[in-house]
């Protein structure tokens, strides 16, 4: 639930989060299609689902609640991720061969990477689909912003379960003829890094623009 919602809040479009699901409210654990079963009450009154009846519901300690009203802040506080253009990154568990994440049999546990830009600005946002065990991968990143060296940091995490916090930063390395990061996460883990706003990625590829004799205005 945590990262479906994680996701709506990073990626292009306008987020939808129906009442209750950060609170984590689940009808009292019998999901049903009929109108007989409610989600839970949320503010008290005379009108709720189940035993919930006159009972207050919303609770902002909830580790869920408090961590979808952090990344929903960080939302609001980044061009990237509300207006930003989207790139879904190539992955590779090997750091040689690379290609987007992809069902193998009836499950996918990955990483899946993406990044949000703005103008001269990059968000990586990666989620792991494996909810037993930390997931490492290589991630590609935006070829034309960024340049080999070049730091992201850890601007948020959240896990459903206890765990290692992700690493603080990320190097870009060159692997072969592309530009990733090395990144690790904890089961069913979400992400996001930022680079520092800036054209060294730009310039770089300008150079080498001027070099193969082409004029840069």
């Amino acid at each position: 639930m945590a990262r479906s919602v994680a996701i709506q809040l990073t990626t292009t479009g306008i987020p939808c989060i129906y009442y209750g699901t950060e609170q984590e409210f689940d009808s009292g654990g019998r999901s049903s299609d009929s109108d007989v079963v409610l989600r839970e009450n949320m503010f008290g009154g005379t009108f709720g689902g189940k035993c919930t009846r006159g009972r207050h519901f919303f609770n902002e300690d909830w580790p869920l609640y408090k961590a979808l009203a952090s990344l929903a802040d960080l939302r609001k506080r980044l061009l990237p991720l509300r207006r930003g253009r989207q790139m879904l990154h190539e992955i590779s568990g090997d750091g040689i061969s690379f290609g987007l994440p992809r069902l193998l049999g009836e499950k996918m546990c990955s990483i899946v990477s993406w990044s949000r830009l703005f103008v001269d600005q990059e968000v990586l946002v990666a989620f792991s689909t494996d909810q037993g065990q930390p997931t490492t991968a290589y991630s590609t990143v935006a070829p034309l912003f960024r340049a080999e060296g070049d730091l992201l940091k850890l601007i948020f995490w959240h896990a459903p379960a206890a765990s290692p916090p992700p690493p603080s930063e990320l190097r870009v390395e060159r692997h072969g003829s592309v530009l990733a990061v090395r990144l690790t996460l904890p089961p069913a883990g979400f992400v996001i890094y930022e680079a520092a706003p800036g054209s060294k990625g730009l310039q770089a590829r300008a150079q080498g623009i001027v070099t193969e004799g082409y004029e840069i205005s």
